[in-house]
């Protein structure tokens, strides 16, 4: 999975005409961008916590008993 070239373009041509009427005529190319952009953080996310080993860690109390002076 990838953030797609045309996702992309639109953010170029969002940034250019940032304004109301574009934003509305361009709305379905932002309903895909933004599916696209959903898309892709869930996969990154899951391959996040797929291989995550810090979730398995559990620290009870600390390693240190002497205080730092």
């Amino acid at each position: 999975m990838q953030f797609n070239s045309s996702s992309l373009f639109y953010l170029k041509k969002l940034k250019k005409n940032n304004n109301r009427d574009w934003f509305a005529e361009n709305k379905p190319t932002f309903i895909e961008a933004q599916n696209n952009a959903k898309e892709l953080y869930a996969e990154i996310r899951n391959n996040l916590e797929e291989h995550d080993d810090l979730s398995l860690i559990h620290i009870s109390e600390p390693t240190r008993r002497t205080p730092i002076s």
